[in-house]
């Protein structure tokens, strides 16, 4: 099994993405802010350690993972040289029915 990033941003499906990945069968890192996970996940992508991003990723049950700090560009380039045959998902949404300017 491959694992699988969703590089979505919040509010585009990606709980949806979450319960439909576990359904197939994947351990999901759910990005939700009470996971102490993402917590890290976060903390790491701050201070711009993403090697330690990658060594959780490389050293963890998870071999799926949701909302967080996967969306980041510099991120995504990093992980796709790290996880060649990972697979990555991204959804959108039109921003307007959710929020108003």
């Amino acid at each position: 099994m491959s694992i699988v990033f969703n590089i979505s941003f919040p509010k585009t499906g990606t709980t949806s993405m979450e319960a439909a990945l576990m359904k197939l069968g994947y351990e999901v890192a759910r990005g939700h802010w009470k996971n102490p996970h993402m917590n890290y996940l976060f903390g790491q992508h701050v201070s711009g350690d993403i090697d330690e991003l990658i060594f959780f990723v490389k050293n963890t049950k998870f071999n799926a993972f949701s909302n967080g700090p996967w969306p980041s560009t510099k991120l995504y380039e990093r992980l796709s040289e790290e996880f060649p045959e990972a697979k990555f998902i991204l959804c959108s949404r039109k921003p307007t029915p959710w929020f108003t300017p």
